[in-house]
Protein backbone atom coordinates (compact mmCIF):
# COMPACT_ATOMS: atom_id res chain seq x y z
CA UNK A 1 0.00 0.00 0.00
CA UNK A 2 2.64 2.43 0.86
CA UNK A 3 4.53 1.75 -2.75
CA UNK A 4 1.30 2.88 -4.27
CA UNK A 5 0.93 5.95 -2.25
CA UNK A 6 4.61 6.69 -3.00
CA UNK A 7 4.33 5.59 -6.89
CA UNK A 8 1.16 8.14 -6.96
CA UNK A 9 2.55 10.91 -5.11
CA UNK A 10 5.57 10.82 -7.58
CA UNK A 11 3.28 11.03 -10.75
CA UNK A 12 1.65 13.82 -9.11
CA UNK A 13 5.23 15.60 -8.82
CA UNK A 14 5.73 15.34 -12.63
CA UNK A 15 2.27 16.06 -13.24
CA UNK A 16 2.92 19.36 -11.50
CA UNK A 17 5.85 20.09 -12.69
CA UNK A 18 5.24 19.37 -16.44
CA UNK A 19 1.88 21.37 -16.46
CA UNK A 20 3.70 24.95 -17.10
CA UNK A 21 5.60 24.18 -19.91
CA UNK A 22 2.44 22.53 -21.53
CA UNK A 23 0.66 25.65 -21.15
CA UNK A 24 3.74 27.80 -22.09
CA UNK A 25 4.17 25.48 -25.15
CA UNK A 26 0.19 25.87 -26.29
CA UNK A 27 0.50 29.57 -25.88
CA UNK A 28 3.19 29.58 -28.15
CA UNK A 29 1.90 27.37 -30.58
CA UNK A 30 -1.22 29.78 -30.34
CA UNK A 31 1.22 32.97 -31.21
CA UNK A 32 3.00 31.53 -34.03
CA UNK A 33 -0.45 30.18 -35.74
CA UNK A 34 -1.81 33.82 -34.82
CA UNK A 35 1.09 35.41 -36.73
CA UNK A 36 1.28 33.07 -39.56
CA UNK A 37 -2.34 33.87 -40.50
CA UNK A 38 -1.71 37.16 -40.62
CA UNK A 39 1.21 36.34 -42.48
CA UNK A 40 -0.60 34.79 -45.39
CA UNK A 41 -3.70 37.52 -45.72
CA UNK A 42 -1.22 40.29 -45.94
CA UNK A 43 0.37 38.27 -48.91
CA UNK A 44 -3.06 37.52 -49.83
CA UNK A 45 -3.91 40.73 -50.26
CA UNK A 46 -0.44 42.27 -51.81
CA UNK A 47 -1.58 39.09 -54.90
CA UNK A 48 -5.28 40.16 -54.76
CA UNK A 49 -4.16 44.05 -55.47
CA UNK A 50 -1.55 42.60 -57.94
CA UNK A 51 -3.92 40.57 -59.71
CA UNK A 52 -7.05 43.63 -59.90
CA UNK A 53 -4.71 45.05 -61.49
CA UNK A 54 -3.49 42.94 -64.56
CA UNK A 55 -6.19 40.16 -64.98
CA UNK A 56 -9.30 41.83 -62.78
CA UNK A 57 -12.03 38.83 -64.05
CA UNK A 58 -9.69 35.67 -62.67
CA UNK A 59 -9.42 37.12 -58.93
CA UNK A 60 -12.11 35.66 -57.30
CA UNK A 61 -10.38 32.42 -55.86
CA UNK A 62 -8.25 35.20 -53.90
CA UNK A 63 -11.36 37.58 -53.23
CA UNK A 64 -12.90 34.57 -51.52
CA UNK A 65 -10.47 33.96 -49.00
CA UNK A 66 -10.04 37.20 -48.24
CA UNK A 67 -11.97 39.13 -44.26
CA UNK A 68 -14.20 40.87 -45.21
CA UNK A 69 -13.97 44.85 -43.38
CA UNK A 70 -15.61 44.95 -39.98
CA UNK A 71 -15.64 40.91 -39.55
CA UNK A 72 -14.79 38.73 -36.52
CA UNK A 73 -13.45 35.32 -37.20
CA UNK A 74 -12.47 33.57 -34.13
CA UNK A 75 -9.63 30.76 -35.02
CA UNK A 76 -7.43 28.80 -32.01
CA UNK A 77 -7.18 30.91 -29.28
CA UNK A 78 -8.03 34.56 -31.17
CA UNK A 79 -10.34 36.53 -32.50
CA UNK A 80 -9.26 38.26 -36.05
CA UNK A 81 -10.47 41.51 -37.24
CA UNK A 82 -10.01 43.47 -40.32
CA UNK A 83 -10.27 47.61 -40.31
CA UNK A 84 -10.27 49.32 -43.15
CA UNK A 85 -9.58 53.08 -43.79
CA UNK A 86 -9.33 54.09 -47.25
CA UNK A 87 -7.00 52.60 -49.29
CA UNK A 88 -4.77 51.24 -45.64
CA UNK A 89 -5.92 48.33 -43.42
CA UNK A 90 -4.89 47.15 -40.23
CA UNK A 91 -5.49 42.88 -39.14
CA UNK A 92 -5.81 42.36 -35.56
CA UNK A 93 -5.19 39.11 -33.61
CA UNK A 94 -6.66 39.63 -29.98
CA UNK A 95 -6.54 36.63 -28.00
CA UNK A 96 -9.58 35.30 -26.23
CA UNK A 97 -7.12 35.56 -23.00
CA UNK A 98 -5.53 38.51 -22.96
CA UNK A 99 -3.32 37.45 -19.50
CA UNK A 100 -1.26 35.05 -21.26
CA UNK A 101 -0.93 36.09 -24.83
CA UNK A 102 -0.27 39.23 -27.10
CA UNK A 103 -2.31 41.20 -29.39
CA UNK A 104 -0.70 41.02 -32.58
CA UNK A 105 -1.31 43.78 -35.55
CA UNK A 106 -0.52 43.37 -39.29
CA UNK A 107 -0.66 46.60 -41.70
CA UNK A 108 -1.60 47.18 -44.96
CA UNK A 109 2.25 47.89 -45.17
CA UNK A 110 3.26 44.79 -43.59
CA UNK A 111 4.59 45.73 -40.34
CA UNK A 112 3.87 43.34 -37.50
CA UNK A 113 3.52 44.45 -34.07
CA UNK A 114 3.26 43.01 -30.47
CA UNK A 115 1.33 44.45 -27.14
CA UNK A 116 0.91 42.92 -23.76
CA UNK A 117 -0.65 45.13 -21.57
CA UNK A 118 -0.46 47.84 -23.65
CA UNK A 119 3.51 47.68 -23.62
CA UNK A 120 4.87 46.62 -27.00
CA UNK A 121 6.76 43.05 -26.76
CA UNK A 122 8.84 41.08 -28.91
CA UNK A 123 6.81 39.10 -31.60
Amino acid sequence: MIEICVVLAIVLILTCMAAPSFVQMQNAAAKSSAKKRLELIWQAEGNYAVCIATTPTECGGLQAILPTAGSYVQAGMYTFNLAVNGSTWTYTATPLNQQMLPVIVMTSQGAMSCTMHGIGVAC
